[in-house]
C-alpha cells in the first residue's frame, strides 16, 4: 500500500468530518433537535441519523490510518468501498432532489477520498 495517499485519504476524511460535526452540527443537528414542527419520530429519527453518519465519517477517517499500521489491505479497501458510497448517495441525492452543488455538495467531497484510497491500494 502507498501510505502518502493512505494518510492523505484519513487526513481529508477527518477535515470532512469536523466540517459535518461544526457546520453541520450548527445548520443541520442543532434545528433538527429544537423543531418542535416535526413529529417527535421524525426530528429525533433524523438527529439520530445525524451521529450516525457522524460515527461513519469517523470511521472512514481511522481506516485507512488502521490499514497502513496494521498491513491490511481489506481495510483499505473498506473505507474505499465507504467513500464511494458517500459519493454515490450524495451525488444521487443531488439529482434526484433537483438541488443546487451550494446546497448538497457532500457526495462531491467524498470522490477524492475514494481516489486516495484506490490510489493507496
Amino acid at each position: 500500500m502507498q501510505a502518502m495517499f493512505g494518510y492523505s485519504a484519513a487526513a481529508l476524511a477527518a477535515l470532512w468530518l469536523l466540517v459535518h460535526f461544526i457546520i453541520g452540527g450548527r445548520e443541520v443537528a442543532r434545528p433538527l433537535r429544537m423543531n418542535t414542527e416535526l413529529p417527535d419520530i421524525v426530528r429525533v429519527t433524523m438527529w439520530m441519523c445525524w451521529h450516525m453518519v457522524t460515527a461513519c465519517i469517523a470511521l472512514l477517517a481511522l481506516l485507512p490510518i488502521l490499514a497502513l499500521q496494521t498491513d491490511l489491505p481489506g481495510l483499505m479497501i473498506a473505507a474505499l468501498l465507504l467513500a464511494i458510497a458517500f459519493s454515490l448517495a450524495g451525488i444521487a441525492a443531488q439529482f434526484f432532489l433537483r438541488v443546487k452543488l451550494s446546497l448538497l455538495p457532500q457526495g462531491w467531497l467524498f470522490v477524492p477520498v475514494a481516489l486516495l484510497c484506490a490510489l493507496a491500494l
